[in-house]
């Protein structure tokens, strides 16, 4: 946990870095730090996820923010600011609805859509509501939504600001995502990879695999061992008094003896 703090203030301070030295239009940082802190994930198939549900995210609540404004302006709210917050508050009502549909499995299938009762059952949006589901976007998109129409809801350009919001969270995206490959090990795993050395620390079955079990031993053994050394202190005590020695090998095998 430790490395995925350093790497989240690195990702950081290059953001700032970036909007320091580079002409970025009217761009902030605060949205590409935002974006680089919430990126920063152990695993880099994480960030990936995190990366691209955060990117989509702010494109949907960026595009229909500024769809909104361009509705206020249109209709001539802007003098009437109740109203205006009033239909962007409304708007929130079918993100959030769905929010609802989309956290269920769809009731249609994939390939086709006829003959389907869901609520959102057209061909054009098949794709999207799969991928909403699972990646869960919803309050990322009602985030940016609420971003652009309230926050800079007066500004006199309004593509803008959803211009820049959606270029910002890509920069920290990518910035998260460059630093996130940096093959940094906390102290914990390299003191594992010292203790065992031969040992992996990826988690996956081929390397944290058991051992093979023993061979089963074959109880006779114990029994056979035993009858060669009483074998073989029989004839050294006959060995002692002169007395022949067993005809039988101590190997063992029982087979007679023929060497001497």
């Amino acid at each position: 946990m430790g490395v995925v703090i350093i790497k989240a203030a690195v990702s950081v301070f290059i953001c700032c870095l970036i909007y320091l030295f580079f002409n970025i239009g009217t761009g902030a940082p605060f949205y590409s730090a935002i974006a680089a802190v919430i990126c920063v994930q152990p695993e880099i198939r994480s960030t990936f996820r995190i990366g691209l549900n955060r990117t989509v995210g702010t494109l949907i609540g960026g595009f229909t923010g500024m769809g909104v404004l361009f509705l206020i302006r249109g209709i001539s709210l802007e003098s009437r600011p109740v109203w205006a917050n009033l239909l962007i508050s409304a708007c929130i009502i079918p993100l959030m609805y769905l929010a609802e549909i989309v956290k269920k499995k769809p009731g249609f299938p994939l390939a086709s859509a006829s003959d389907s009762k869901h609520p959102l059952a057209i061909a054009p949006f098949k794709f999207f509501i799969e991928f909403m589901r699972k990646n869960a976007l919803t309050n990322i998109t009602c985030i940016a939504f609420l971003s652009v129409t309230i926050t800079h809801g007066n500004d006199v350009s309004i593509s803008g600001f959803a211009i820049n919001r959606m270029i910002d969270t890509l920069i920290g995206v990518f910035v998260s995502f460059f630093i996130n490959i940096i093959p940094l090990k906390p102290h914990d795993s390299l003191k594992e990879n010292a203790e065992n050395p031969t040992g992996a620390t990826c988690g996956c079955h081929r390397c944290h695999h058991s051992p093979a079990p023993p061979p089963a031993r074959d109880p006779r053994s114990r029994y056979i061992h035993r009858s060669i050394l009483s074998r073989k202190t029989i004839d050294i005590k006959k060995e002692e008094t002169g007395l022949p020695k067993s005809p039988f090998r101590t190997d063992g095998t029982g087979k007679p003896d023929h060497s001497g």
